[in-house]
């Protein structure tokens, strides 16, 4: 069994990681575009000032930093098979406006119907009370499937009009639940009370425990970086090959895949996985796409991120005691680019009472998404080799278009897109909101697949090939 993986991002390297382990004999090859593998995990190795050194090397996560293993049962299963430490870390918020007016903070621990600290307005922690108690349920009731929130929160509200006031108050809308929204990365670029009511919902459970237990969110010591690489030797341990700098085209047909590699030279393997965005699957298939491929991978679509390290405490709340872990924005009427959120690394990384970052620790660190007011450069953190602390990503959005979408890649009783002419496709894209554990989902399940279409008679690529979805 000879298999591609194009793109080398945590799906890719989970599906080599969890076919070799279902099939040792298989040989694998993973081509990735960039000069290292990860995708959008970026671990930034900064010189952080203080008062008594001129610099403290200490690091920040400005893509994938965080994991709730309260939910992410797969994922902390591997950390723990790979070894990779990681810690708890403050789960605490805070909610404010840039001016100030409006500031209240979540301590950690905080679930509905609790007594945890909360300095939450009343009708705000109405709201969230109802919100964590009832969305969970409403969010499997197949008649909210292409709900928006807007029209969530308005079915609810109507539902109460025998009670004296709104099941979820405007004030925990507009001050909680649409900042909390604003900052998800998988937001699109308008008002966040469009989105996909069964999305937000996903990130809310898997995230921030609601509907189950309370959160335990970690970090992994040394950055997420440290799990990747744990999971790269892995891989190379068990003689799987890892391609970086490639550039790929990708001709798929019923007795299998011919990669183009670097414009030269052909290779032919039973079957190749897309592990890339959508929109780079469209570009790369070059032969063997389908009507059907072609129906659901042009349902999604990108938006681009920029995170930057900094020192600049604009971008915090106003009343520096109202500093959290996660600092989400208040912004009224807000139209475009709504995806932004400010961390507070020294909180984050839970360093505070670590006498190795004493010196660091006093001098408190951000990493902002998208900062919704310029940072000046000279508050731009520098990293180990000098240049500027900022990362780019490309995400896709998940509204209800895609969510059908992601259905259709599926499809029933393996009769989806997933295996015509010998392509098969994973990514955050396909499954959920493209969080790690949806991530490895998506990897096992194609995996499962692939084993079963190569494997068994009835399903032969010749068959796949002439399937509709």
């Amino acid at each position: 069994m000879k298999i591609a993986i194009v793109g080398a991002g945590i799906s890719g390297l989970l599906a080599a990681y969890l076919l070799k382990k279902k099939r040792p004999d298989a040989s694998i090859t993973i081509f990735e575009k960039d000069t290292q593998v990860g995708g959008n995990v970026h671990t930034a190795q900064l010189n952080v000032g203080s008062s008594h050194h001129s610099s403290v090397l200490r690091w920040a996560d400005l893509g994938v930093n965080d994991f709730n293993i309260a939910t992410y049962k797969n994922i902390l299963a591997l950390l723990k098979e790979l070894k990779v430490p990681y810690k708890p870390l403050e789960n605490s918020a805070a909610f404010s406006t840039l001016d100030g007016s409006i500031s209240y903070v979540i301590e950690p621990g905080y679930k509905a119907g609790t007594r945890s600290f909360t300095t939450m307005p009343a009708d705000v922690q109405k709201g969230f009370d109802n919100f964590s108690r009832q969305a969970p349920l409403d969010c499997q009731d197949p008649q909210f499937a292409e709900f928006t929130i807007a029209e969530y929160i308005q079915y609810r509200n109507e539902k109460n009009l025998d009670h004296d006031c709104d099941f979820y108050p405007a004030a925990f809308v507009e001050y909680n639940l649409y900042p909390r929204i604003n900052g998800m990365y998988f937001v699109n670029d308008t008002a966040p009370s469009t989105m996909s009511f069964v999305a937000i919902m996903n990130h809310y459970c898997l995230q921030e425990g609601f509907g189950g237990d309370l959160p335990e969110r970690v970090y992994i010591e040394g950055g997420c970086q440290t799990w990747i690489d744990a999971l790269q030797n892995a891989l190379i341990q068990q003689g799987i090959s890892i391609v970086c700098n490639a550039c790929v085209q990708v001709l798929g047909g019923i007795s299998g895949v011919n990669i183009l590699i670097d414009h030269s030279e052909y290779e032919h393997f039973d079957a190749a996985i897309m592990a890339c965005h959508a929109s780079t699957s469209l570009q790369l298939l070059q032969q063997g796409i389908t009507n059907d491929m072609v129906r659901v991978l042009s349902q999604f679509n990108y938006s681009n991120s920029v995170a930057v390290a900094h020192t600049y405490a604009s971008l915090l709340p106003l009343n520096k005691d109202h500093w959290r872990t996660y600092n989400l924005l208040i912004q009224r009427d807000v139209q475009l680019r709504p995806y932004t959120i400010s961390y507070v690394c020294n909180r984050h990384q839970n360093d505070a009472n670590n006498r190795l970052y004493q010196d660091a620790n006093e001098m408190e660190y951000f990493v902002t998404l998208n900062p919704a007011i310029p940072i000046p450069e000279e508050y731009v953190l520098k990293q180990s080799d000098g240049t500027p602390a900022q990362a780019y990503f490309k995400h896709n959005m998940v509204n209800t278009e895609s969510l059908k979408a992601q259905k259709l890649l599926w499809g029933r009783h393996r009769r989806g897109v997933q295996g015509q002419n010998s392509i098969y496709f994973t990514g955050g894209w396909t499954w959920g909101t493209g969080l790690h554990e949806d991530c490895y989902s998506s990897a096992q399940q194609v995996v499962d697949l692939l084993l079963v279409h190569l494997l068994e008679p009835e399903w032969s690529t010749l068959e796949l090939s002439k399937m509709s979805a």
